[in-house]
């Protein structure tokens, strides 16, 4: 049997959380591994879904450099205790700590795990000194460094970090089962959420955050919106809301206040693509776009940025612009509205059957499982 500890920063709601997550799943129902989770914070959100597979979840609680020092001396006990054959760690601050702490312990296999594409050099940022240690410390304490896309590899590789030790994983993703839905199920959640049957619907999923470049998103709404007036464009995510004064403030001086629905942070994401005719993503910046990837699941097709692997992941089922290029987000929103239902069901389908090829969580499990036996004098 092996035996795993997975050390992350916390355990809420994102994509890194929700990865280990599916991965954790998939390997319950394969067997043959043994986990363990260490959050360095606490057990969030995530933690009593973890638990819930069967698998302990220990919180180390590390609220400040102040306990710093007392929480790392926990950790180390925690692994010394537990006796993995890896450690596999899950971003920057885990990757140091917990990669330390493995060694400490005398674990000869430690798996990074690295997710980001942007850092921030603001007043030398905690993050920018972060990666300059992790540059440094990735030549002599992971043994493989697994990044989410082939976009963040060439990010850290160009930023110092051992090449050698690196490969590509993307994230996987469990494929709803129910894709194929009736034209009633799709009224039904238009009406939930107070929208017309016969409304063109274009949705975004994503935090407010200035890399989802939400202003170039109305903007191409806007333009659209001049040839199609019946378009209704949704947006879902934390502080997308009639609260956020900026984002409603470019909502506002593109006249478009009848156009949009704001949503905020939902649960319900699938039932919402259901609503939805196209998903975009507007995106300046990106590693492996989870949402684009469940949107295809939902047999959307998507317009998307060329960034980070987002042209890679919709392949020929999508429409891929330049960023920061509301004119040609505009021009991808009506290639695919002049299709047809038709033509976009056909392009939905193939975008799903490339998430079932490339991206489900049974073919990205198989090659973590892969990359976890290949070196079985470490697994034994």
């Amino acid at each position: 049997m092996v035996r795993i500890i997975h050390i992350i920063i916390g355990l809420n709601v994102g994509g890194a959380e929700m990865m280990l997550v599916r991965l954790l799943k998939y390997k319950s129902i394969t067997g043959g591994f043994e986990c363990m989770v260490v959050s360095l914070t606490d057990v969030g959100k995530l933690g009593p879904t973890i638990e819930g597979m069967g698998i302990r979840v220990i919180a180390i609680n590390i609220t400040s450099i102040l306990n710093l020092p007392f929480s790392f001396i926990k950790l180390i006990h925690i692994i010394k205790e537990y006796r993995p054959n890896i450690v596999q760690t899950w971003m920057y601050h885990s990757d140091l700590l917990g990669g330390i702490a493995a060694r400490i312990c005398g674990v000869k296999r430690v798996i990074w795990n690295i997710r980001n594409t942007q850092i921030s050099h603001k007043n030398f940022s905690l993050s920018y000194f972060l990666v300059k240690l992790c540059a440094v410390f990735s030549y002599f304490l992971p043994t493989n460094i697994v990044c989410c896309a082939n976009s963040v590899l060439s990010f850290h590789v160009a930023r110092g970090f051992s090449r050698k030790k690196m490969l590509v994983i993307n994230n996987g993703y469990e494929l709803p089962k129910k894709y194929i839905f009736s034209n009633s199920e799709k009224i039904f959640s238009r009406e939930r959420i107070g929208i017309n049957r016969d409304d063109f619907i274009i949705g975004a999923v994503g935090r407010f955050d200035i890399l989802k470049d939400y202003k170039n998103f109305i903007l191409g709404a806007a333009e659209f919106a001049r040839v199609v007036p019946n378009t209704k464009f949704i947006l879902v995510g934390k502080d997308i809301n009639w609260n956020n004064y900026l984002l409603v403030n470019w909502i506002l001086e593109a006249n478009m206040s009848t156009n949009f629905i704001l949503l905020g942070e939902r649960s319900d994401i699938n039932e919402l693509f259901l609503a939805m005719d196209i998903f975009c993503s507007s995106s300046k910046s990106e590693g492996f776009s989870n949402v684009v990837a469940e949107a295809m699941a939902m047999r959307l097709p998507c317009v998307v940025t060329n960034v980070g692997d987002s042209a890679l992941i919709v392949g020929d089922s999508g429409i891929v612009v330049p960023p920061e290029d509301y004119v040609a987000l505009s021009e991808g929103f009506f290639e695919l509205f002049s299709l047809g239902a038709c033509g976009r069901l056909l392009r939905g389908s193939r975008a799903r059957e490339l998430i079932i090829n490339g991206f489900s969580i049974d073919f990205i499990g198989s090659l973590y499982m892969k990359l976890y036996l290949s070196d079985e004098k470490h697994c034994a």
